[in-house]
């Protein structure tokens, strides 16, 4: 899923947003503040990608702090989109659950939001 998310962000980055700039150049505003959120998130992502590939590989032994190095890089990453999409932290779930420190879900229905409009209708 990392890597989707990478890969998406690289090509509006590259293809889809040069050519709307070209086209538009009043929307440079919105594209400048998009680029500054995608240069946010990319290092959230990357330290996902990280401590997911440590969960996965982790033996017996040391699967407790990898579990936890998880929920942590989750957490970072739900704080970056917290404050990309203007909602602050507090509206996106935490990666979390306290009482089990598991991670859970991050997307639901109502946080599946950008600039506070809806991006997906489904769920």
């Amino acid at each position: 899923m990392t890597g989707f998310l990478h890969r998406h962000h690289e090509s509006e980055d590259e293809g889809l947003y040069p050519l709307v700039r070209r086209r538009d150049p009043a929307a440079a505003g919105l594209l400048d503040s998009i680029d500054a959120d995608h240069q946010r998130i990319a290092p959230a992502i990357a330290g996902l990608t990280e401590a997911a590939l440590a969960y996965a590989t982790a033996l017996p032994a040391g699967e407790g702090a990898a579990r936890a190095g998880l929920a942590q890089a989750l957490d970072q990453l739900a704080d970056v989109f917290g404050k990309s999409n203007g909602a602050g932290a507090g509206r996106i779930p935490r990666a979390t659950s306290p009482a089990s420190n598991r991670p859970r879900t991050m997307s639901r229905p109502e946080s599946r939001r950008h600039r506070g409009r809806p991006i997906c209708r489904y769920g």
